[in-house]
């Protein structure tokens, strides 16, 4: 009797399971599509829905879209492309679930919600002139910064006749808000010329944007019970050439990190009494703090020393005492750093850079892992091939699972490369069409989360 039972419930799983579709327009990692043992739990219909997601901007103009990923078992599932005015660019998550996405091109903020069965557009928002990146201050505001035409910005008659540049503050709507809802302008913010990125400090309550064509920093008081909430209370000069390019912060030291690309210098700002001291380090770029924020990580290219290869620096900078050590990678252009989630990985991916016989040597296509555990001291573990930059910058994501974290790296081939870590190995490689230098990777209710 048990036997029949059981021959009974097995034919009638066996026979949901052949009527069950699979969708064509999902694109699965190949490694599962070949099974040598199959259980009876795999029969079942699958019911669980999607809370993580990776999202990645097109950078083909003929392609204006945000490619979004399913996330589950370190498996990306291709969902849709969402059709935007023009190319997405720098892109935040929410808790209320809310993206926001510059547009460059068209000057605005494109506000979607994600959700388990997806993304949607919900909004656009006016920005400032060609809005690049963009950011989430601890309180869950958005800004955007806007490079201007030229470093001048014309969204409002004081940023233009002032010849600057501006940023957007928006505020995040509601989880579940309609869409006319979902989120609404703040203000619109005259800062200096030129590109800006932006950080934020909590103690005290206020934001820094830096201006690479002023050589500036506007210092924005952000405390909502101050009487100069969201104005520049200063302007920190950093002289000429100084070329300031990213920040970063240190929770040891309690000071902001400034990279003045330009002079190669670190400058180290007091958030309280801005005080300043500049730090003489090889030329870098964007920088990242290690997890426990005792030390600065700085990537850096040299193009003048060797016409024919150039030479990726990466300097590690100790955030006390500001000493300071540098390793050098022949034929690699160092750019985003990454740190896995207890700082016992760091990871450096490759970008274009150079000209003539330098970008014919170049390592365009490599992700570099370094063991991290005995800072400032670094070890190549591995370079790990993945797809071409084209591109003089590129970014990073990654997620985490236990002791297991997952890197996406974007590329120029359309593809999107997964690394799983600690393997250090190539577990998917998802053909999304187009053409990607950045993504960023959002699990439904956490915040925040930023592309670079």
């Amino acid at each position: 009797m048990k036997l029949k039972y059981m021959m009974g419930l097995m034919s009638l799983l066996i026979n949901i399971y052949c009527s069950v579709t699979i969708p064509t327009n999902e694109k699965q990692n190949a490694k599962n599509d070949n099974l040598s043992v199959l259980g009876l739990a795999s029969l079942l219909p699958k019911t669980s829905s999607d809370t993580s997601y990776v999202l990645v901007p097109n950078l083909d103009t003929t392609m204006p879209y945000l490619s979004v990923i399913s996330h589950s078992n370190g498996v990306n599932t291709f969902k849709s492309n969402l059709v935007l005015d023009s190319n997405p660019g720098d892109s935040t998550g929410t808790a209320n679930d809310h993206i926001f996405a510059n547009l460059t091109n068209s000057n605005k903020v494109a506000v979607i919600n994600i959700d388990t069965s997806g993304a949607r557009l919900m909004k656009y928002i006016d920005a400032g002139s060609r809005p690049v990146h963009i950011y989430q201050d601890p309180a869950g505001k958005i800004w955007s910064m806007n490079d201007g035409n030229s470093g001048v910005d014309n969204i409002n008659s004081a940023c233009s006749s002032a010849s600057v540049g501006s940023v957007t503050i928006i505020q995040d709507g509601v989880k579940g808000a309609a869409d006319a809802n979902s989120a609404s302008l703040i203000k619109h913010l005259c800062v200096g010329k030129g590109h800006h990125k932006a950080i934020f400090t909590t103690s005290p309550l206020r934001a820094f944007v830096s201006s690479i064509t002023d050589n500036t920093v506007s210092v924005i008081d952000n405390d909502p019970t101050s009487s100069s909430y969201l104005t520049v209370i200063s302007t920190l000069s950093l002289g000429t050439g100084a070329g300031p390019h990213g920040f970063s912060y240190s929770s040891v030291s309690g000071k902001v990190y400034i990279s003045a690309q330009t002079a190669g210098t670190v400058i180290a700002v007091n958030p309280s009494t801005l005080a300043m001291e500049t730090i003489a380090t090889p030329k870098s770029g964007p920088s990242s703090a290690s997890p426990d924020g005792k030390y600065i990580a700085l990537p850096g290219t040299d193009k003048t020393t060797d016409t024919s290869h150039v030479i990726g620096k990466v300097t590690v900078l100790n955030a006390s005492t500001h000493a300071f050590s540098t390793v050098s990678i022949t034929d690699v252009s160092t750019n985003h750093i990454m740190f896995n989630s207890d700082g016992t990985r760091m990871y450096v991916i490759s970008a274009q850079a150079g000209s003539g016989s330098q970008v014919t040597n170049l390592k365009q296509n490599v992700l570099l892992s370094y063991d991290s555990s005995n800072l400032p001291n670094l070890t190549l573990l591995s370079q790990i091939t993945v797809g071409d930059a084209k591109a003089e910058n590129r970014h990073l994501a990654s997620t985490n699972h236990g002791s297991m974290a997952h890197i996406f790296v974007p590329a120029s081939d359309g593809i999107l490369y997964t690394v799983d870590s600690p393997s250090d190995t190539v577990s998917q490689k998802l053909d999304l069409k187009g053409s990607f230098s950045n993504a960023f990777f959002h699990t439904l209710g956490s915040a925040p989360t930023h592309s670079h």
